[in-house]
């Protein structure tokens, strides 16, 4: 993720855990930047709405695990929300073909051609299919 998108990342927890950024020193703060660097690397829309759900849920700070965890979520969904599309459009030829696809999405084994497929369909969803 870029620097600045980062740093809205940040500024965003900054806002809603304020007490835990309050006796951050310098050292900590880089630390902790360096280490949301490493471990975020999703597209800044899907980090975005992930602290955007943390922070409607969790009265505290969120660990990067956390973090980490809702960003697959949001991930994972945004898939689902895809499949949705190619089901209303007739991909499938029948629920067992549905089933099959969220069980590759459920445990992250999905075919190169359907990533081509869902990357057609999913225009207008974000989209980080791996």
């Amino acid at each position: 993720m870029e620097q600045s998108n980062l740093s809205k990342i940040i500024a965003q927890l900054k806002i809603a855990y304020p007490y835990y950024f309050r006796d951050l020193k310098a050292d900590e703060a880089l630390a902790l930047i360096e280490i949301y660097r490493e471990n975020i690397n999703y597209p800044y829309e899907i980090a975005n709405k992930s602290i955007k759900n943390i922070i409607r849920r969790n009265k505290y700070m969120p660990s990067v695990a956390e973090i980490v965890e809702e960003c697959e979520e949001v991930q994972k969904q945004n898939k689902y929300e895809v499949i949705e599309i190619m089901k209303q459009n007739n991909y499938f030829a029948n629920s067992n073909e549905i089933e099959k696809v969220k069980k590759f999405i459920d445990e992250n084994i999905i075919p190169d051609w359907l990533k081509k497929d869902m990357e057609l369909f999913g225009k207008g969803v974000l989209l980080q299919i791996s």
